[in-house]
C-alpha cells in the first residue's frame, strides 16, 4: 500500500488516505511515536480507501502503518504525522 495523506480534521482527529491494488484485507495501526499503537484496525476490506481516526492527544506526532494482505504476503506502508 501507498499512504498518500494523513491530514488533521481538527486538534484530535486525522483522515489518513492510501491505494492499494489486489489487496484481500487492510490492517490500520495508528498511535504515538515513541509508544505502543493506540488505534488499530484490522481486516478491513481489501477496497478501503481511507480511514478517520478521532480521540487523539491534541497535535501529537503519530505514526501511521497500513498492512495491504493478499493471501499469506503482506505490504507495509508507514508515514509519521507532523
Amino acid at each position: 500500500p501507498v499512504i498518500i495523506g494523513v491530514g488533521r480534521v481538527n486538534p484530535t482527529e486525522v483522515v489518513i488516505n492510501w491505494s492499494t491494488n489486489n489487496a484481500d484485507k487492510i490492517d490500520v495501526s495508528y498511535g504515538y511515536v515513541g509508544d505502543d499503537l493506540e488505534y488499530g484496525a484490522s481486516g478491513l476490506s481489501g477496497q478501503a480507501r481511507e480511514m478517520n481516526i478521532s480521540g487523539l492527544q491534541a497535535d501529537t506526532h503519530v505514526n501511521v502503518q497500513v498492512i495491504a494482505w493478499r493471501q499469506n504476503c503482506s505490504l507495509q506502508s508507514e508515514v509519521v504525522d507532523p
